[in-house]
């Protein structure tokens, strides 16, 4: 089990959770069929590979290229390349983050 960020975008909130070392917490968050990884200084966030097609919200962290959905934030992944418990904390995540909906970006 490793300590997650949410990003749920529909609603404009973000929240930790807990997920298994499987897939399926990962969807079940998403709320999609297949998933991408992007990497940023702080970790991982796991998004909606499809969203950009399906999603009518999202999110945009500094820097970055809108992202389409929901999201997961991870750490940095491990020597082995599996994903590790949040670094950054939800009030951290929470100053940086920008929702938008489509035609509103």
């Amino acid at each position: 089990m490793i300590d997650v960020i949410v990003i749920d975008s529909v609603n404009q909130k973000i929240y930790q959770d807990t997920i298994g070392e499987g897939i399926k917490d990962y969807y079940k968050h998403l709320d999609c069929r297949c998933f991408d990884v992007v990497g940023f200084p702080f970790g991982d966030v796991y998004v909606d590979d499809e969203g950009m097609y399906n999603a009518h919200c999202g999110f945009q962290l500094p820097g970055y290229n809108p992202l389409f959905g929901n999201g997961v934030i991870t750490g940095p992944c491990d020597s082995e390349g599996g994903s590790t418990s949040v670094t950054i904390s939800l009030a951290e995540v929470g100053s940086m983050i920008e929702f938008w909906r489509k035609g509103c970006m």
